[in-house]
């Protein structure tokens, strides 16, 4: 290892940020469940029409077109979607023009559009959420005010539009977010309920709540629901009891005692190794309790980190702390001295599950006490597995990710330098009457392990070691192997003989091979190169000099290391964006059949398995016990009614009820079709893979459909461009367009290769961002020759891009009546957040926030704000971002929509109702975020309903009967859980709305916690709608990505030493084009 002053140093790219989900309605999901702590994407199925879809904007908004050139306005403003980039420390100031620049979207003035038209909307399902805003600053104007020229320079005019628990030195100081708190938590384990609820029901028992308990959302649990087709389902819980030693010899005094340990906080690996030497009475002295009972000594439970868990007190002498010195290794002769560790044990507090049984009886609010309880319960089961991955043999090859542990069982190889992994997720959950423990499978991204030599070469396709210069590759190769290997941890061979191995991440790549790279060793004055450094070292020299090194380290400690000196070992975790060659096959072995992941839980708790809870002496020693055979409890659900949709009365068919969460557009036409005007083809293929026959079938094919469903297509003859994706082609083939026909293009329709993520985003930056022009983008192998049913889908997404509206709920039956009633105009609106991934290379890396906001009386068209955030696992600040909304567009777009397009008066149009749902929101901070004065503070008195949607947890269910299972195996759509497994005091459940597709169905989490308008059955709210959704056939939701808002030419690059970290992103961060914010241009 060279270590000391670096002459060289290097700018790294950018990461991809994970994606997320999009609050709202549409929450729930489904296909495959791929596991987020072990990789840093989820990559959900979509449908054949676009891969990616679009993301809302940001800042600096473009309001003239990238075209250059003179043109009209389009007739009607329809549709959604604007965005709002901030910082997440600043609000959106009251000064802010709530008049946008009318530019037209060939960058030209243009003439003030029509009033809008169209009366009812069509649905996009879900869109991501902005971040939060706090109040303490305000962003320059500049900021948040669309940009006033467009990428040619033109000038332009405004429209009148209108108006985990937190581990502490103390170990008291638990935050809310406890450890299963987030709805991304679930685990498994078995056990008979407390005696004192046996005789009576679930249900029974949590109706008898105490009249002082308060829930977090201050909304109590109400009694089961009773409408729709009662069934029974399997879900993947399993009770626990807590406290089996009440009718026996009890090992322990029936309190968890909590130390804070380790002082100063040292890496978990080497924690753990020295807890568990303390516990073996390998210390100094001992501080364990080692009289056996029942043949078994006592176990202490560790997070790793600063808790501590122990069934009795540890002799600490007569103080509550104690302090020791040791080490991992005897002193060996002729040897170095072995490290010693100064190791702190802390008493801080005594944990009683006793509130955790009142909490399930229906006497105990979830306060801290409870939190912390469940906490403790979840740092003892995890006790089993995470010591199996410390053990030093680690015979099993088990490696954990959080509350994630994975194998090597049944692993397979997806291509050069990968391999996925399947795992076990788990987590302790409070029910009905019980505690269960929630077991699910996962899915990880490993590096494939060897040498890392070996691993590039893989990855670049390559067998010649001496490819890994400079001179034998490419700056495009450099820049590939570059972001391959960052992040990439490695075993290093020391340059000194005898010293031991050790890891680290690598940064990145240098630009140098060892012979040439050179630094200046500690205590020198001269310097010499790598290569020199190993030579003296060790008297034996590197096989390969001129390779490329590596650099490990942080910021002011950077180590350049040669490759050949670095290994990558087993269960090396890849914690970036899946790449999009692997993407598939990655889907496929992450998605299961609900039998297939049914039976792989059920493996997971068998002797050989790796949640092996039935012979877990951590358990024994604090008295749990879980019953493995009882997975899966069998429980009551229902089966609502789908809600009918309303198509265009031309139609053969107007009133189509979904069945199985899916309906056909056969005999159907849009509620309100749009116009293709004039159009552009671009091909991104050569003529040999799509030929020009492929192209002409596909025209006539997508034209066809168009006719059917009701879009009137002018040219039926678009102009059809090959390229190569080089240069300004898109905006060319427009500019042509206008020279041939004297109109710019209001389409793009762009066939893109396999594999063709780069051009995907270069073609959404342009049409949403620069020249304002709705784009559709289908890939080549799947276009060519495809059916009716796929230009369907197509057509699905381009008529709401285009201002058109494909279906609306249909207001006659009685379930929708609570939120259509005109008399009552209601506004729905969803925040959510998305992250990077983690892993330190993603420290400078943002997450992006956004709020979405219904136009229409049917809640069917979305605007949307989006912005970038520091790093962060929830939104803070939400009454600043809900002002900020307001105060700026969604409201004013909600307003005008309804004003213009629907023909109300201002006063019909002001929204008496508000229906708000929040992602990202741990049970502990319900209390925290809801802010009525938002809304109060801007003169507008809407009654609010708050909910909390959670879709990153783990619960799921199974058919008991295969008669009840749809085509694919799960519970059919419209499966309501509100029984059980539910939380005791909490008002929530589980609604599956949509049919399943790929895998195992996810449902959505639906918790109340503020209701003003006192809807009686809020499952009636909420399940019609989640088949608001514009793409037909699936009642799914989409994120808006925001890596589609930054120019691929000129991408933001990370600074990780800024005070801002996140500020190139922020700069960079685009707005959309003021031509597409109020369409739907992110489907």
């Amino acid at each position: 290892m060279a270590k000391g002053k670096k002459k060289q140093g290097k700018q790294q790219a950018p990461s991809q940020p994970r994606s997320g989900g999009v609050a709202g309605p549409a929450a729930s999901s489904s296909g495959s469940n791929i596991a987020q702590p072990a990789t840093t994407t989820t990559v959900s199925s979509s449908t054949p029409t676009e891969s990616p879809s679009a993301a809302p904007a940001g800042s600096s908004r473009p309001v003239a077109s990238a075209w250059g050139a003179p043109g009209t306005r389009p007739a009607t403003i329809v549709g959604s979607a604007s965005s709002q980039s901030t910082s997440t420390q600043s609000s959106v100031p009251a000064a802010v023009s709530s008049r946008l620049p009318a530019r037209s979207a060939w960058g030209s003035q243009a003439p003030r559009p029509p009033a809008l038209s169209g009366s009812a909307s069509s649905a996009t399902q879900a869109s991501p959420t902005p971040a939060p805003v706090t109040p303490t600053q305000s962003p320059p104007a500049a900021s948040t005010r669309p940009a006033t020229r467009g990428a040619w320079g033109a000038p332009a005019r405004p429209p009148g539009l209108v108006g985990s628990v937190s581990i502490s030195g103390t170990g008291v100081q638990t935050r809310p977010q406890a450890q299963d708190s987030a709805p991304s938590e679930s685990a498994g384990s078995v056990e008979d309920p407390p005696e004192s609820v046996q005789e009576e029901t679930a249900e029974e028992a949590v109706h008898e709540l105490a009249s002082h308990v308060v829930p977090l959302g201050g909304f109590k649990r109400t009694k089961p629901g009773s409408g729709g087709r009662a069934i029974k389902i399997l879900a993947n819980f399993a009770p626990v009891n807590i406290d089996v030693g009440r009718s026996g010899a009890r090992r322990g005094d029936g309190l968890y005692h909590q130390y804070d340990a380790i002082s100063p906080t040292l890496k978990q690996p080497l924690a753990f190794l020295l807890i568990h030497k303390l516990q073996l009475g390998e210390g100094p002295e001992p501080i364990f309790d080692q009289r056996a009972i029942n043949d078994q000594k006592d176990r202490v439970a560790y997070d790793g980190k600063k808790i501590l868990l122990a069934p009795r007190p540890l002799l600490l002498g007569d103080g509550n702390s104690k302090t020791f010195e040791m080490s991992l290794h005897p002193v060996q002769i002729g040897q170095p001295p072995p490290r010693i560790y100064t190791v702190r044990l802390t008493k801080t507090t005594e944990v009683n599950p006793e509130t955790l049984k009142r909490l399930i009886r229906g006497q105990q609010s979830s306060d801290e006490s409870v939190l912390s309880a469940n906490t403790a319960l979840n740092i003892i089961f995890r006790m089993k597995p995470m010591s199996d991955c410390r053990k030093p043999a680690n015979e099993q090859k088990i490696f954990s990710q959080g509350r994630f542990f994975f194998n090597e069982h049944g692993k397979q190889s997806l291509g050069p330098g990968y391999e996925v992994w399947r795992g076990y997720f788990q987590s302790i959950r409070p029910g009905i009457g019980r505690m269960f423990i929630n077991i699910d499978t996962s899915a990880a991204l490993m590096y494939t392990p060897g040498p890392l030599i070996n691993l590039c070469l893989q990855y670049l396709g390559e067998r010649d070691p001496n490819r890994l210069t400079m001179q034998g590759l490419t700056m495009a190769g450099w820049t590939r192997l570059d972001e391959f290997v960052r992040g990439v941890k490695v075993v290093i061979t020391p340059a000194t003989p005898g010293r031991p191995h050790r890891t680290a991440v690598a940064r990145g790549l240098t630009r140098r091979g060892a012979s040439q790279e050179t630094f200046t060793p500690r205590g020198q004055t001269n310097s010499m190169s790598i290569a020199q450094y190993y030579l003296a070292a060790a008297n034996v020299a590197l096989r390969f000099p001129n390779l490329l090194c590596i650099e490990v380290g942080q910021d002011d400690s950077i180590s350049t290391i040669p490759l050949e000196k670095c290994a990558v070992p087993t269960g090396c975790f890849m914690r970036k964006e899946i790449p999009e060659r692997i993407q598939k096959d990655f889907i496929k072995f992450a998605s299961q059949k609900p039998s297939e992941r049914l039976a792989n839980i059920r493996q997971s708790l068998t002797l050989e398995g790796i949640l092996n809870h039935r012979d877990s002496e951590y358990l024994n020693a604090f008295d749990i016990a879980v019953i493995p055979d009882a997975m899966p409890i069998t429980i009551n659900a229902r089966v609502l009614k789908p809600h009918p949709l309303r198509y265009n009365a031309t139609g053969k068919q107007v009133v189509v009820t979904p069945k199985s969460g899916a309906w056909n557009m056969l005999e159907t036409k849009f509620f309100q079709g749009s116009t293709i005007k004039q159009w552009v083809m671009v091909i991104y293929e050569s003529k040999a893979r799509f030929t020009e026959k492929d192209q002409r079938d596909a025209v006539g094919a997508l034209i066809k459909e168009c006719e059917r469903l009701g879009i009137r297509v002018e040219n039926t003859q678009p102009l059809v461009k090959y390229c190569n994706g080089q240069g300004n082609q898109l905006r060319d083939a427009g500019l042509e367009m206008k020279a041939l026909k004297g109109i710019l293009p209001n389409l793009i329709l762009v066939v893109i290769p396999t594999g063709g993520g780069t051009i995907y985003k270069q073609v959404k930056f342009f049409g949403d961002v620069q020249a304002g022009v709705p784009t559709q983008c289908v890939k080549s192998p799947t276009c060519r020759g495809a059916n009716s049913q796929y230009w369907a889908n197509v057509c699905a997404k381009i008529n709401p891009k285009l201002g058109g509206v494909n279906f609306i709920p249909d207001s006659s039956s009685g379930t929708f009546r609570a939120i259509s009633d005109p008399r009552m105009s209601t506004i729905i609106m969803g925040a959510d957040v998305t992250h990077p991934a983690p892993g330190p290379s993603m420290k400078s890396m943002p997450s992006y926030s956004s709020v979405v906001t219904s136009l229409d009386s049917s809640v069917s068209k979305y605007v949307a704000l989006l912005q970038v955030q520091r790093r962060q696992e929830s939104i803070s600040g939400l009454r600043e971002m809900a002002k900020a909304c307001i105060k700026t567009r969604l409201l004013e777009y909600h307003m005008d929509y309804k004003i213009r397009a629907e023909k109300k008066s201002r006063d019909d149009a002001e929204p008496k109702r508000l229906i708000f749902y929040r992602d990202g929101v741990s049970e502990g901070e319900y209390r925290q975020v809801l802010e009525k004065e938002a809304c109060i503070d801007l003169n507008i008195h809407p009654k609010i309903t708050f909910i909390i949607v959670g879709k990153r947890h783990h619960a799921r269910f199974f058919p008991n009967d295969q008669r009840d299972a749809d085509k694919s195996g799960n519970c059919p759509a419209g499966t309501v859980v509100d029984t059980e497994i539910v939380h005791p005091t909490e008002d929530d459940f589980y609604l599956q709305s949509h049919g399943g597709i790929l895998g195992t169905s996810r449902s959505a989490h639906y918790i109340r916690i503020y209701d003003e308008n006192d809807f009686r059955s809020l499952l009636l709210t909420v399940s019609p709608a989640c088949q608001i959704y514009s793409i037909g056939l699936t009642a799914g939701s989409r994120l808006l990505r925001a890596q589609n808002h930054y120019d691929p030419s000129a991408p933001p690059k990370p600074d990780p030493t800024s005070d801002d970290p996140i500020k190139p992103y922020r700069d960079a961060f685009k707005q959309t084009n003021e031509m597409q914010v109020k369409r739907m241009y992110f489907m």
